[in-house]
C-alpha cells in the first residue's frame, strides 16, 4: 500500500476509534440508569400451567428472586404487560419462610405519572415519555410495582438471598373480557433502591429504561375462544345458562387443581372438598329475573349419592380460574351467606336449586357459588367437563332463568318499578364498572352521568312553604296508633298502619337472634362486676326517656311522607375499588314541625318507607326562616339492607354510615313496637363508660369512643340468660316485651352516657305512661342474670368477626 493511503488509513481507524469511543461514552450514559435498574438479580417464575387463558380468566404469577452476591437495603420489582389483555388485581407477599424477609412493609402501589405512587396506573406510552421504549405494537403498557424494605426486621443491615431461590411475590392477573387474542409478555424488573433512587422512577423513566432495560419475561397466550355470552332473549322468556367455570378443592391434597375433573365433590370427611361454580351475567343487567334455579345433577358414578344436606352459598369474589384454584388458594374466595340448601341425591338425580333473589341482585356481573357441607356422606355432581350420560343430554351445571316483560323507567337500577335510593345505592355500589345494571346510558362505565339520569327520574316531593309555621306541639296526626303526647315532647308522626315495622333484612346482625349456645366472652364475669358496682349503683338497666325520668334525652322518631320537605346531604366516601372519593347527594325528607330532643344530644330520627331510608342528627337545628337543618352529624341507612355499615365485614351498600356502625332502629325501642307486644331485633346499650382494657370495639362496629374509664368494649352484646324465666320477675306488660327482645337478641354496646347503664326509649312521655312503663320497669332482673357474648360473634354465619 502506497504511503499517502497507508497514512489516510491510519488517520480514518483514529477517527473511527474516536467516534466508537464517543459513542460508547454516550451508550454507557444513556444506558446508565438501564443497568442499575436491572441490577445483577435474577427473577424467575413458579411453574405456570397451563399458559393459555380465555377472556375472563384469573391466574397468579409468582416471581422468584436470587439476589446472588448481592446484599440489598431494599428493592422494587415492577412488572409491564399489555392492558389491552389483561389487569393486574393484586399482589400478594410471599416470605415463604425466609425470616430475613420483611414482608409486613411491603406495599402494592403502581408509577404514577408524578413519581409517586398509587393503587394502580395506566400509562400510555406516547403520552408520557415518547414511544421509543414502547415495543412495537404495544399501545398501552401498564405497570405494577411493589416495593420491599429489607433488613428493618432482618438480623442483618441488608437482606441476601445467599444464592438461593426464593418466592417473593404473586401477581394476580385477570384476562379482559375485550382480549385479543394473540401472545402477552409479562416482564418483571429488579431494582435495588441501594442503586435507584425512587425519584428515578417517573412515567419518563418507566417507559424508557424499564422496558428497554434487562427483564425476566414470561409469555402467556389469550385464547380467541371466549366464554359463550349469556343469552340476550325477549322479555318474558326462560333459558338455560350454563357454567363458564367450575372446579372443585380438596383439604387432602391442597396443591392440586380439579378443573378439568369431570365430576365436583362436596364432603366434609375425610377430606373437605367444596365446588365453585361461576356464571356470566352481564347481559342480564337489563333484565327482570323473576326465577332462577341452579340446575345440577348426581354423578352415576358408584357412591356418588348423598343422604347430607349440602349448602349453596355466595361467592363474592368471581376473580378465580377453574385453571389454578387449589385448596391452598381457595381462602382469597371464601364461601359468604347461605343462599339456600341441598338434601343430597340419588344416582343420576337433577336437582332445581331456587336462589333466585341472588341472581336477581347480581345480573350484570359474574357470579359465583359454592357449594360445601358439614356431614360426612359427601355428593358428587357432573361438570361442565363431564361427558353426559346418554339418558341425562343436560347434566352440566346451569341456571335455569325465567324473565319478566316488564319494563322499568331510567334510573330504576333495582328493577322494583321505582327510582328510589336503592337505585342509588347500586349507582354507588358500582361506580367505575363497565358492567352495571346502574350503567344507565349504556357508555363505558358508570359514573356521573348515570347519576344524573337517576336524580332526574328520582321522585321529587313536592315543595314546602318557604317558612312553615309549625305548632307547638308539632304536627296533627292523621292515623293515631300512638296517643298524642302533651307539650313536653315533640309530636312524632305515626308509623303506616299494619302489622309493627321492622327494618332491614331478615338475615341481618341486628334481626338474627342470638342462639341459646352462643360462646360467651372469657371478659363476660368482669363485665357484669363492672355493672354491678360502677353504674350510678343500679343493678339493673334503665329506660332512658320513660315517663317517670327526664325528657332531655331519648329520641323523637318521625315518618316521613311524600308530602314532607325535602333535603340533601352531600355523602362523600373512599370508593373501595378505586381509592378515590366520590360525593353523592343524598335527598331526605323530614316532617314540617318535627323536633329534635331538647338535651344536648338533640338526636331525631326519621323513617322514610318511601325512599327506602332511615336518617339519624345529633345536635340537630331547625331554622324555620330559611327552611333549612343543620346538625353535627349525620347517619343515613338503607332499610332493605342488611344494615351493616359500609367499610364492616359483610356490608352491602356504601350508603349505610353513621354512628360508627349502629344503624338508627337499633338505638331507641319505639312505642308502636312494644304496643304490638314484640321487639324483633338487636337494641343498643349505652353504658356508663366504655373502654378499651381488652380490645377498642368489637364488629359490627366500625369504631369507638376510645377509653371513657370502663372496662366494657363497644361493639359487645349483653343479654339476659337464656335459663332466666321471665315469667317469675314481675314485669309489667311492656316491660316483659322489652325483656323478651335482650333476653332473644341482646343489646350492642355502642355509646356512652356517663350516668348508668340505659336503653333508649322513643321521646313520646304521654304513651309510655298510658303503657306503665317506668325507668325501672326492668329492675327484677339484675345484672347477674345477664352474660355477655363472645366480641365479634355473629349469629348470622355462627362466626367471629373481625
Amino acid at each position: 500500500m502506497p504511503n499517502n493511503r497507508r497514512g489516510l488509513f491510519i488517520i480514518l481507524l483514529l477517527l473511527l476509534g474516536l467516534f466508537l469511543g464517543l459513542t460508547a461514552v454516550r451508550q454507557t450514559q444513556l444506558f446508565k440508569k438501564k443497568a442499575a435498574l436491572a441490577d445483577t438479580a435474577t427473577l424467575t417464575f413458579a411453574p405456570l400451567s397451563p399458559t393459555t387463558y380465555s377472556p375472563g380468566n384469573s391466574f397468579p404469577v409468582t416471581v422468584r428472586l436470587n439476589t446472588n452476591t448481592q446484599s440489598i437495603s431494599g428493592s422494587d420489582i415492577l412488572t409491564s404487560f399489555n392492558a389491552d389483555q389483561l389487569s393486574l388485581t393484586g399482589i400478594t407477599i410471599n416470605p415463604t419462610g425466609d425470616t430475613n424477609l420483611n414482608s409486613t412493609s411491603a406495599t402494592f402501589a403502581p408509577v404514577t405519572s408524578t413519581g409517586t405512587f398509587d393503587l394502580l396506573r395506566v400509562i400510555n406510552c406516547a403520552n408520557n415519555g415518547g414511544s421509543s421504549g414502547c415495543p412495537s405494537g404495544r399501545g398501552v403498557a401498564e405497570f405494577g410495582f411493589v416495593r420491599f424494605n429489607w433488613g428493618a426486621n432482618a438480623p442483618t443491615a441488608a437482606y441476601s438471598t445467599n444464592g438461593s431461590t426464593v418466592d417473593v411475590a404473586t401477581f394476580t392477573f385477570q384476562v379482559k373480557s375485550t382480549a385479543p387474542a394473540g401472545t402477552n409478555p409479562i416482564k418483571f424488573v429488579f431494582t435495588s433502591l441501594s442503586s435507584t433512587t425512587d425519584s428515578n422512577v417517573t412515567a419518563a423513566t418507566t417507559v424508557e429504561d424499564i422496558l428497554a432495560a434487562p427483564t425476566s419475561q414470561l409469555n402467556i397466550t389469550i385464547s380467541s375462544t371466549a366464554p359463550t355470552p349469556t343469552p340476550t332473549l325477549p322479555p318474558g322468556g326462560t333459558f338455560t345458562l350454563t357454567a363458564i367455570e367450575d372446579t372443585y378443592v380438596d383439604s387432602g391434597s391442597p396443591s392440586s387443581n380439579y378443573g378439568s375433573s369431570g365430576v365436583l365433590g362436596v364432603d366434609a370427611s375425610p377430606t373437605t372438598k367444596i365446588s365453585f361454580l361461576k356464571f356470566d351475567l352481564r347481559n342480564l343487567s337489563n333484565t327482570t329475573i323473576t326465577s332462577a334455579k341452579l340446575r345440577l345433577t348426581v354423578s352415576q358414578a358408584t357412591n356418588s349419592d348423598s343422604t347430607s344436606t349440602q349448602s349453596v352459598k355466595f361467592i363474592s369474589n368471581s376473580s378465580w380460574s377453574e385453571s389454578t384454584l387449589t385448596y391452598s388458594n381457595s381462602t382469597s374466595y371464601p364461601l359468604g351467606t347461605v343462599l339456600a340448601t341441598n338434601p343430597g341425591g340419588t344416582l343420576g338425580e337433577t336437582k332445581l336449586i331456587d336462589i333466585t333473589s341472588s341472581v336477581s341482585a347480581n345480573r350484570g356481573n359474574y357470579y359465583s357459588v359454592g357449594l360445601d357441607q358439614t356431614d360426612i356422606d359427601g355428593l358428587d355432581i357432573y361438570s361442565s367437563e363431564a361427558t353426559c350420560p346418554t339418558a341425562i343430554p343436560s347434566c352440566r351445571p346451569a341456571l335455569v332463568i325465567s324473565t319478566s316483560s316488564t319494563s322499568f323507567p331510567p334510573g330504576d337500577a333495582d328493577h322494583d318499578g321505582d327510582v328510589d335510593l336503592g337505585d342509588l345505592g347500586l349507582w354507588a355500589r358500582d361506580y367505575g364498572l363497565s358492567i352495571s345494571p346502574a350503567n344507565f346510558n349504556s357508555d363505558s362505565t358508570v359514573n356521573g352521568l348515570d347519576y344524573l339520569i337517576w336524580r332526574t327520574n328520582f321522585l321529587p316531593a313536592p315543595s314546602p312553604p318557604t317558612t312553615p309555621t309549625p305548632t307547638t306541639t308539632g304536627p296533627t296526626p292523621t292515623r293515631t296508633p300512638t296517643p298524642t303526647p302533651t307539650p313536653s315532647g315533640p309530636t312524632p308522626t305515626p308509623p303506616p298502619v299494619g302489622s309493627v315495622y321492622r327494618s332491614h333484612t331478615n338475615d341481618s346482625y341486628w334481626n338474627v337472634p342470638m342462639p341459646a349456645n352462643a360462646p360467651i366472652d372469657i371478659h363476660s364475669s368482669t363485665y357484669i362486676t363492672d355493672s354491678q358496682t360502677s353504674s350510678e349503683n343500679l343493678d339493673y338497666l334503665g329506660l332512658t326517656a320513660a315517663p317517670d325520668a327526664l325528657q332531655d334525652f331519648g329520641y323523637p322518631i318521625y315518618w316521613a311522607t311524600a308530602s314532607d320537605p325535602t333535603y340533601n346531604y352531600n355523602y362523600t366516601y373512599i370508593d373501595p375499588v378505586t381509592n378515590n372519593p366520590v360525593t353523592v347527594t343524598i335527598p331526605y325528607r323530614i316532617p314540617l314541625g318535627a323536633k329534635p330532643a331538647s338535651g344536648s344530644d338533640g338526636a331525631l330520627i326519621v323513617y322514610d318507607r318511601g325512599w327506602n331510608q332511615v336518617i339519624e342528627m345529633w345536635k340537630a337545628v331547625y331554622n324555620s326562616t330559611s327552611n333549612s337543618w343543620s346538625y353535627a352529624s349525620f347517619k343515613h341507612y338503607v332499610l332493605d339492607s342488611n344494615g351493616l355499615a359500609f367499610g364492616v365485614t359483610g356490608y352491602t351498600t356504601v350508603l349505610n354510615f353513621g354512628h360508627r356502625g349502629i344503624p338508627p332502629p337499633a338505638r331507641a325501642i319505639r312505642v308502636d313496637e312494644v304496643q304490638a307486644g314484640a321487639i324483633n331485633h338487636r337494641l343498643e346499650c349505652f353504658w356508663w363508660a366504655t373502654g378499651t382494657n381488652y380490645a377498642n370495639h368489637y364488629w359490627p362496629m366500625s369504631g369507638d369512643e376510645g377509653a371513657k374509664g370502663g372496662i366494657v368494649p363497644e361493639g359487645i352484646v349483653a343479654r339476659i340468660k337464656p335459663s332466666v324465666n321471665l315469667s317469675t320477675k314481675g314485669l309489667t306488660p311492656p316491660a316483659l316485651v322489652i325483656a323478651r327482645a335482650l333476653q332473644t337478641y341482646g343489646c350492642t354496646v355502642g355509646d356512652n352516657t356517663g350516668a348508668g347503664n340505659r336503653v333508649q326509649l322513643e321521646l313520646n312521655k304521654t304513651a309510655w305512661q298510658n303503657l306503665g312503663l317506668t325507668f325501672s320497669a326492668l329492675s327484677s332482673i339484675p345484672w347477674s342474670d345477664y352474660e355477655f357474648i363472645q366480641g365479634g360473634y355473629d349469629p348470622v354465619t355462627g362466626t367471629i368477626r373481625q
